[in-house]
């Protein structure tokens, strides 16, 4: 793993926001909290990061949808102090990262918590691996 630059929680929320968005399970909660508070989609889509008003509500969003601010839920304890960078993973390094102990997971992966047990076989073979 590599470090690539360092980044910060206003660009942490914005990108867990903006990944969420299109998924089926919270498209629709997400899209009722944003018209609740009366703000656009691109606050999630097209983000200002150089907005203070615009971080902090995708900051108010993201505790309403994840309890990101009150630390519960599924931020629960999760450190206010933390230093934010961006790294670079090969995927040989991300097949050895266990996923979270989270109920989710647990169905995909049957309590290996390794990537690899919840990938489908077709995808597990490699072209390169003859």
């Amino acid at each position: 793993m590599r470090r690539l630059r360092p980044s910060n929680e206003a660009e942490m929320v914005a990108l867990f926001l903006r990944t969420e968005l299109p998924a089926a399970r919270f498209r629709d909660r997400l899209r009722a909290l944003l018209d609740q508070a009366g703000q656009p989609e691109r606050l999630v889509t097209a983000p200002n990061l150089d907005d203070p008003a615009e971080n902090q509500a995708r900051e108010q969003l993201l505790t309403q949808h994840r309890e990101y601010g009150t630390r519960t839920g599924l931020f629960d304890g999760f450190p206010h102090d933390v230093c934010w960078e961006w790294m670079a993973i090969s995927p040989a390094e991300l097949a050895t990262v266990p996923y979270v102990d989270y109920d989710y997971w647990l169905e995909l992966w049957g309590g290996s918590c390794l990537p690899v047990d919840a990938a489908p076989a077709s995808a597990r073979a490699s072209p390169l691996s003859g």
